[in-house]
């Protein structure tokens, strides 16, 4: 028997660590909708970090949240087109294609799609402008 049969995957420490989150939804009311792609789901840090913090958009109007509980409690309070905006930008963060509710190209999507190819120096710093940019 190995390793994975025995337990199962929500007994591996990562899981575990993800499941002792706080997990929030964030609706999307606008008519864009969230982003979806072949890599949806966005994370930063590692799970076993207390700060880790987990997004993924499960359709064009909600998205999950996991993270610790301070972290939830700014979302609640932070700006809607902000929080879309990091979810989106969390979407494309690893992503190679990526999707949107509209037939025609998103400038959204083409310029920060695979955003994490970014050496690491530089990907804290594209982060912070790109939330800083009005929101396409």
């Amino acid at each position: 028997m190995s390793w994975l049969s025995q337990g199962g995957f929500g007994h591996l420490p990562d899981a575990v660590a993800l499941m002792q989150k706080k997990c929030i939804e964030i609706t999307r009311d606008d008519a864009k909708g969230y982003l979806t792609s072949n890599y949806p789901v966005g994370r930063v840090r590692d799970f076993l970090d207390p700060d880790c913090l987990v997004t993924l958009a499960v359709s064009p109007t909600q998205a999950l949240v996991f993270a610790n509980e301070r972290t939830c409690q700014t979302f609640s309070r932070s700006p809607r087109d902000k929080i879309w905006r990091l979810i989106d930008l969390q979407t494309l963060e690893k992503a190679i294609y990526a999707f949107t509710l509209f037939a025609e190209l998103d400038p959204f999507i083409e310029r920060h799609l695979q955003w994490d190819l970014l050496r690491e120096v530089e990907r804290h710093d594209y982060f912070a402008c790109a939330m800083q940019r009005p929101y396409e």
